[in-house]
């Protein structure tokens, strides 16, 4: 399911993209999300797992509709003993690409 992160150290970054059906932001985000990762050093790349998508209109998911009815799109990027750190509703792709290409 994850890839081991291979150089600088074990941590590796979670991504966690948040959305629903028909959501036209949720699209462009996940385009922009799609571009950011292939402009990401390789290196750093190989630390990231796969994206997760989360459809908050799933009954399962009831929480983070609660959470994030009124904000989606949401991406959390997730690290082992580090702060999550959170993008919301229109993603810009050089803050994204800045966020993952960073050595821990």
């Amino acid at each position: 399911m994850f890839r081991i992160a291979r150089r600088f150290n074990s941590t590796y970054t979670r991504l966690k993209f948040f959305t629903k059906p028909d959501c036209m932001l949720c699209y462009e985000a996940k385009t922009v999300l799609e571009s950011a990762l292939k402009d990401v050093r390789p290196e750093m790349r190989d630390c990231i797992s796969e994206v997760e998508n989360i459809d908050i209109t799933l009954p399962e998911n009831k929480d983070w509709f609660a959470s994030y009815r009124y904000d989606i799109p949401v991406l959390h990027v997730e690290r082992e003993k580090f702060k999550k750190v959170v993008f919301m509703h229109k993603f810009d792709h050089e803050e994204i690409v800045e966020e993952l290409d960073q050595e821990l």
